[in-house]
């Protein structure tokens, strides 16, 4: 039974709006010309009578095809409908199609609206109250009165309070999908935005370290063959190591140019262990380098991994801009309090690398205090007294797995002497 009844109403919400009030129109009708109406039990239908009862309601309901569209209008063509037919059509109190076009209005229409809407209703049923009453004595008048204006009262309130519900239900329902567009949109423009600066960090990395490694190339091609190969070989494997890394990012975005985000296969990201290979790169373009780090650092998480070696990387990077070969740079990894603090600080002391304008994007600090913000880190960037500058992020460590050996071993060590190009 209950798969016949979903069934039809599968079928009947195929139908269009207009077809599905018409049929509404058709049942209430019949109901009505039942229930509240003396045809049948008083009046012959074939007599003069009968047939202007029927023809009167059916006039009335003609107007329910269109309540979805004009509701009010439709309201108030049944409620004059309603009126006339108790003060002028005997035997016959349309009750169904007001209660049909009040529940309309409820459902559709704002509150004012819904609100003059439900005491206008009770306007027929007080006249037919009080002609159904008028023929008692009068101790009984009132009571009968009063009877029949709560029952139609509960009525109406009972239509009023379903269409009500349902206004507020589709508010709901329409405030809750606007939400979720919100919070999708916002979600997928937080995700182009760490794509973007990932791809700032890869590139604005790779890019300057091969200029400078260029350059160098450059002004020593004619006296020294073999630096001259090297520094090509160490631009050809950065060229190579972006473009792996370029690919790993591009991967999340789709092949066909939506630009819609899909899910892939994790792929690694970089971490504090590749700082070993970033740290001899930024040393290639004679930048002298050190990293001091607490021998029990331990491993972070790796969105923190990620997030310190981006803070490293672009910090070195602008040295190399700015500052250029000859400046001396300390990378401090700290582990205190549960959280691991990541400093690089440099003397300003460098030949100022003729490094072009245009590869400076202009957002490599802001793209880093974005990217610590996110990991619920603090960031800063100042000048340092006597020249230089200092980048200090402090990031929860969020410790996933215990590496008590040195970090990094090997690559600490003092200063080498006369850092001048090239590696040192």
């Amino acid at each position: 039974m209950s798969a016949v009844i979903a069934r039809l109403s599968g079928r009947a919400r195929a139908l269009p709006p207009m077809a599905r009030d018409g049929a509404l129109a058709v049942l209430l009708w019949s109901l009505d010309l039942v229930v509240f109406s003396s045809v049948g039990t008083e009046l012959d239908p074939s007599t003069a009578a009968g047939a202007t009862v029927v023809g009167y309601a059916a006039i009335g309901y003609l107007a329910l095809v269109r309540r979805r569209r004009a509701p009010l209008t439709v309201f108030g063509i049944l409620l004059l409908h309603s009126v006339g037919a108790a003060l002028w059509v005997p035997g016959y109190d349309p009750v169904l199609g007001l209660l049909a076009s009040l529940f309309t209005v409820a459902a559709l229409c704002p509150a004012a609206a819904a609100c003059w809407a439900l005491p206008l209703a009770l306007a027929p049923n007080v006249v037919v109250a009080v002609h159904e009453a008028s023929g008692l004595s009068p101790g009984k008048f009132v009571g009968a009165l009063t009877g029949i204006v709560i029952f139609y009262s509960l009525l109406n309130g009972g239509a009023w309070g379903t269409g009500r519900w349902a206004y507020v239900s589709r508010q709901r329902a329409a405030d809750l999908e606007f939400r979720r567009s919100v919070e999708a949109r916002e979600a997928l423009a937080d995700e182009r935005t760490r794509i973007a600066r990932e791809l700032h960090d890869i590139v604005a990395h790779a890019v300057t370290v091969m200029v400078l490694q260029a350059s160098g190339a450059r002004r020593i091609l004619a006296r020294d063959r073999a630096r001259v190969e090297e520094a090509l070989h160490q631009i050809e494997k950065l060229g190579q190591e972006a473009m792996g890394e370029l690919r790993n990012m591009l991967m999340v975005l789709r092949a066909d140019g939506t630009n819609e985000l899909v899910d892939v296969e994790p792929t690694r990201q970089p971490g504090l262990a590749d700082l070993a290979g970033l740290l001899m790169a930024v040393r290639r373009t004679g930048v002298a380098v050190r990293l001091e780090s607490d021998p029990d650092l331990g491993e972070p998480a790796p969105g923190i991994a990620l997030a310190a070696y981006r803070v490293v990387q672009e910090a070195l990077t602008n040295v190399t801009k700015h500052a250029g070969p000859g400046a001396r740079a300390i990378v401090r990894l700290l582990r205190f309090e549960g959280n691991l603090q990541v400093s690089v600080s440099d003397d300003g002391g460098g030949r100022h690398a003729h490094v072009p304008r245009t590869l400076s994007t202009g957002h490599g600090l802001l793209g880093l205090r974005e990217r610590v913000l996110a990991a619920d880190g603090h960031f800063t960037s100042e000048a340092v007294h006597g020249g230089g500058f200092r980048v200090t992020a402090i990031l929860p460590f969020e410790r996933s797995a215990a590496v008590t050996a040195p970090l990094l071993s090997g690559l600490n060590g003092p200063f080498p002497a006369g850092a001048s190009g090239g590696e040192t």
